[in-house]
């Protein structure tokens, strides 16, 4: 399932059929998302750009950036939970850095709550972290 961006600028959405693939041909900056997705899957959309840090205050639940690799930034700490909890993929989305020791420490109580529950994580297809 697609969410549109209804604040994002679009150049082109419009599914493509591509070797029983669909895209979605979104362009502009993830700046321009409104702050109140919870779910978001942009798999695939390679021209779109911007620093993920925009996520930071949104209450995200699930997120794909998979093949957005024009994105880069730091990592909030409620992303990097949904990365390690399983519940994001951002293989493929440009450079980005995991948050600093002190970035998570200043986390919400219940972003620390869920980090400490992570029992088991695998990042073995995130090639793009740093």
């Amino acid at each position: 399932e697609y969410h549109k961006p209804q604040s994002l600028v679009l150049s082109e959405a419009r599914r493509q059929h591509r070797g029983g693939e669909y895209f979605m041909k979104f362009t502009g900056n993830i700046k321009d998302l409104p702050q109140s997705i919870t779910n978001l899957n942009l798999w695939f959309c390679q021209k779109l750009e911007g620093n993920i840090e925009v996520f930071k205050d949104m209450q995200i639940k699930e997120l794909n950036l998979y093949y957005c690799y024009n994105l880069i930034g730091v990592m909030p700490p409620n992303i990097f939970v949904l990365l390690l909890e399983g519940k994001a993929n951002l293989k493929d989305s440009g450079t980005v850095t995991m948050p600093s020791a002190d970035a998570m420490a200043q986390a919400s109580p219940a972003i620390i709550d869920r980090f400490q529950a992570i029992k088991k994580v695998d990042l073995s297809r995130m090639s793009n972290l740093a």
